[in-house]
């Protein structure tokens, strides 16, 4: 790797997914070395190793080549109902290949951590970084661990506590069904399609642009400020949220949107995102 203007060494994983793929591309001067399971066609021509982070030796093996001084760890299997039904599937793919990753880091390179809203229960009405966690759900539980590892061995490192990113139209049809975003990306295409989708009508979470997203993990990598961040928007229903995108984006939608009963647990996630707001000067919609 060769060595950018302010001599950052940047990997980034799972640059064949939502997130990572875009980072890859905002990060363009800091030529940074993206790490992928299989190339897809949008990530051909970059700088992209095809590798297994499940196993320790492969990931040894790029931390000698590459020796970064920062890694964007977003290899992870993010699907939650996955997790729930390959729950074997789940603990190597999101804490195993974490834990391959921390124990083969310098003491000093900066590790930046995706984790989730759903280490709450949805039982505090608006709980902070410090506030106990709870999860319900087997991904919650692996990122809980995940958090903790974090903690304990790495000094510098930016967790990222996220419900739903999303990015209108632009990733949609790379990404369909596989992120949690998707769903409102979706969503809006069906919409401007013409069809009519259902919406779970009294579930809400905090809601992250990708661009704001992108823009946070930037600032990251030159921030002292390390710690855990819980990063979304006000809390938002799905409907409201997509009726919002849908006016925005000048796209009819009266008639399109069906309210159905919920299932997801829990119904409503907030979150405090104060923290992330004072520090970086982010105004999260």
């Amino acid at each position: 790797m060769k060595n950018s203007s302010n001599s950052e060494r940047i990997i980034i994983t799972g640059v064949g997914g939502f997130i990572g793929g875009a980072l890859m591309g905002k990060l363009k001067r800091y030529e940074p070395v993206g790490v992928a399971l299989h190339l897809k066609d949008h990530i051909r021509g970059m700088n992209v190793i095809e590798a297994d982070l499940t196993k320790e030796d492969k990931v040894k093996e790029i931390f000698d080549q590459y020796q970064p001084t920062t890694v964007f760890h977003f290899a992870a299997l993010s699907d939650p109902r996955l997790n729930q039904q390959h729950p074997e599937m789940a603990r190597v793919s999101n804490f195993v290949t974490a834990e391959n990753i921390i124990n083969n880091l310098h003491k000093d390179t900066h590790l930046i951590f995706p984790s989730s809203d759903k280490v709450f229960d949805g039982s505090e009405s608006y709980p902070d970084e410090s506030s106990p966690v709870k999860p319900l759900s087997y991904y919650g539980e692996l990122k809980c661990q995940c958090e903790d590892l974090v903690r304990k061995k790495v000094r510098r490192h930016h967790m990222v506590r996220l419900a739903a990113v999303h990015n209108f139209e632009r990733y949609t049809k790379v990404y369909k069904g596989t992120d949690r975003g998707a769903f409102l990306d979706q969503a809006l295409t069906e919409i401007k399609g013409g069809k009519e989708i259902s919406v779970f009508g009294a579930t809400a979470r905090c809601f992250t642009r990708l661009e704001q997203l992108i823009f946070l993990y930037e600032a990251f990598i030159q921030d002292t400020n390390y710690g855990t961040y819980n990063v979304g928007s006000k809390l938002t229903y799905y409907y409201d949220r997509i009726v919002a995108l849908c006016e925005e984006e000048n796209i009819p939608w009266e008639g399109k949107i069906k309210r159905i009963e919920s299932n997801a647990n829990p119904p409503i996630q907030n979150m405090n995102t104060e923290k992330v707001r004072k520090t970086f000067g982010i105004d999260l919609t």
